[in-house]
């Protein structure tokens, strides 16, 4: 499997709109054995709004790109789809 970048946008309006609950269900794949081999292969970042959220839009947030793509208003559901779904192309 290639190396996926993932970015998490940690401003406070990401925050409180739920990236803390993404970036906790992306460490959850540490503790999965099974799923070791994909968290080893996750470059996890997490950045302020200017890297990853800009430019800023309107009811957005939280925002998370995953090998530059951007998904706004993203949620754990999501994220994990996009990354099991990389897992097995």
């Amino acid at each position: 499997m290639k190396k996926v970048k993932l970015e998490v946008c940690v401003c406070t309006e990401c925050v409180m709109m739920g990236a803390m609950e993404i970036i906790d269900s992306i460490e959850s794949l540490k503790t999965l054995e099974m799923e070791t081999d994909l968290y080893q292969n996750l470059d996890i970042e997490v950045k302020t709004a200017s890297s990853v959220c800009a430019p800023k839009k309107s009811n957005a947030s939280p925002v998370v790109k995953i090998d530059g793509e951007r998904f706004e208003k993203a949620n754990s559901a999501t994220i994990m789809a996009k990354i099991s779904e990389i897992a097995n192309s």
